[in-house]
C-alpha cells in the first residue's frame, strides 16, 4: 500500500527554516524529519485553531536545545524540530489547509542565539502560539 500523503508545516531548526511540506503520513517519515526515534504528539493552538505537533520525545534531554515553539507569552513550548499538522476525531493526521500553512508561517519569528560554551551559534525559526 502507499503511503498516504498530508501536507504539514516543518520547522527545521538545523536548517533555520519553517517550511510547507507534502510528506508521507508514516512514523519512519516523522522520526526522519525529526531527527529522533521517538515521537510525541501534542494539540496546541494558533489563532484559536488547535494542530497537532509531532516533536521529539527526547527533545528536553538533547545537549543542544534549539526552542522550536513557544507560548504568546515567550515560554517554550517545543525544541528541536517540529511537525505541524491537523487530525481528524479518529487521532488521523491530516492534511493543512493552504490558509493554515499561510497562517502558521505567519506566526514564525527569527531565533538567534549567540556561540556559548554549550553550543554553536544558532540562527533558526520559531512558530509562536496561543
Amino acid at each position: 500500500m502507499k503511503d498516504r500523503k498530508i501536507k504539514v508545516v516543518l520547522v527545521d531548526v538545523k536548517k533555520g527554516t519553517a517550511e510547507s511540506k507534502v510528506v508521507a503520513d508514516s512514523l519512519e517519515t516523522y522520526y526522519k524529519l525529526l531527527d529522533c526515534e521517538a515521537i510525541d504528539i501534542a494539540k496546541r493552538t494558533i489563532d484559536g485553531k488547535e494542530h497537532d505537533f509531532i516533536v521529539d520525545d527526547n527533545g528536553l534531554y538533547n545537549n543542544k536545545l534549539v526552542p522550536s515553539v513557544i507560548n504568546i507569552d515567550g515560554k517554550v513550548q517545543f525544541v528541536g524540530n517540529v511537525i505541524i499538522c491537523n487530525c481528524d476525531l479518529e487521532g488521523i493526521e491530516q492534511s493543512l489547509s493552504s490558509d493554515e500553512v499561510k497562517n502558521i508561517l505567519n506566526r514564525t519569528i527569527e531565533l538567534h542565539m549567540p556561540q556559548s560554551e554549550q553550543q554553536d551559534e544558532v540562527n533558526s525559526k520559531m512558530v509562536i502560539v496561543d
